[in-house]
């Protein structure tokens, strides 16, 4: 069951990834695309180091 959640989510986050990159390639000038990637995938990394600590808190908070 461990093994198919992370094959998931796996799935999911790659998506993510890809559709992230893809409206960002629509929407932004090639001059300015770097920037913006680097600070989209800057807040993404940022999140998801910080996303077990959250988790972790909300179910010791919850009853």
């Amino acid at each position: 069951m461990l093994i198919t959640g992370r094959a998931v989510q796996g799935v999911g986050n790659g998506g993510t990834i890809l559709m992230i990159e893809m409206i960002l390639c629509d929407l932004v000038p090639l001059r300015d695309r770097e920037r913006s990637t680097a600070i989209i995938f800057g807040v993404f990394g940022i999140v998801s180091s910080l996303d077990p600590f959250i988790g972790g808190a909300i179910v010791e908070g919850a009853t």
